[in-house]
């Protein structure tokens, strides 16, 4: 008996290859992304050249200040500790670029442009693993509503340490989605040492790395758990530093879960511990 091999036109279309009828659409909706993404770009570099010149004030100006004094002495780490924040990777390169003129604005502007630049392409990556693939247009309007959105640009011209955490969430978020765990410790990494909240930001993209890659086949019910544990963390946080509206907010979320609890299925935990010991990579921006 012999086995009839299924003539290549038979082949079931592959979700990582587009079928023939869904190439044109994607190929269609790639020119108006880009220039979807190129006239935000364009538009949001020429306000941000508007500002060249602007002299920061209120809290930026310690900022800037701090940026200046580790500009003029690079080997210094303790000089890239600004207003007693861990933030020595985020000031280390705004004080690279600042090396080059000391006295003028525009170098840590830049820095900021360059960083604005990495965390929308980061964001273009998200949207990417979120939205569907014949969706180019609605990634390219996301990305460009964020190259132009005014509180972003104000973070950029304002010196201020929640930039960089920003700008590194994305990246931590985007190598998250995309399975790229040195990438994920390199981002982590630099967002942990912007400012101490960036701590509590890589912990939960470090759960969401390892259920997506190392549990959700070993744990079921996995993604249940984790919301339940960041519902229950969050709520707890906020009552410890005395949010009571937030905190009123994730017991509502809390409680919701709990009173839709799923049906019990069996874990192998041995399994799932093995697994996540394997990424202990991902520890090393914690240490």
């Amino acid at each position: 008996m012999t086995t009839q091999l299924r003539p290549p036109d038979a082949e079931p279309a592959s979700p990582s290859r587009p079928t023939a009828a869904a190439q044109p659409a994607a190929d269609g909706q790639r020119l108006p992304a880009l220039l979807v993404i190129a006239v935000a770009a364009l538009a949001g570099a020429a306000m941000l050249w508007t500002r060249r010149g602007y002299i920061p004030m209120w809290d930026g100006r310690i900022y800037a200040d701090c940026v200046i004094d580790a500009s003029r002495n690079l080997g210094n780490l303790g000089g890239l500790r600004c207003a007693e924040h861990i933030s020595h990777a985020y000031v280390a390169l705004l004080a690279l670029a600042q090396w080059l003129s000391p006295a003028s604005p525009a170098p840590m502007l830049a820095m900021n442009g360059a960083l604005l630049a990495l965390a929308a392409f980061a964001l273009y990556r998200i949207s990417s693993a979120v939205l569907p693939s014949g969706h180019a247009v609605g990634r390219a309007l996301v990305v460009g509503a964020f190259l132009v959105h005014p509180i972003v640009l104000a973070s950029a011209v304002q010196p201020g340490l929640d930039f960089g955490m920003l700008v590194f969430t994305l990246c931590a978020l985007a190598a998250t989605l995309e399975g790229r765990r040195w990438l994920v410790v390199a981002s982590g990494l630099m967002l942990v040492f912007s400012k101490e909240p960036g701590v509590l930001l890589y912990g939960m993209l470090v759960a969401l790395y390892l259920w997506r890659h190392a549990l959700r086949q070993w744990l079921p019910n996995g993604a249940y758990w984790l919301g339940v544990a960041g519902s229950g963390a969050a709520l707890l946080l906020n009552l410890l530093h005395g949010g009571l509206l937030s905190a009123v907010l994730f017991a509502g979320v809390l409680a919701a879960l709990l009173v839709r609890r799923p049906t019990p299925e069996p874990m192998e935990w041995r399994a799932a511990v093995r697994g996540a010991a394997r990424q202990w990579v991902l520890l090393l921006p914690l240490v």
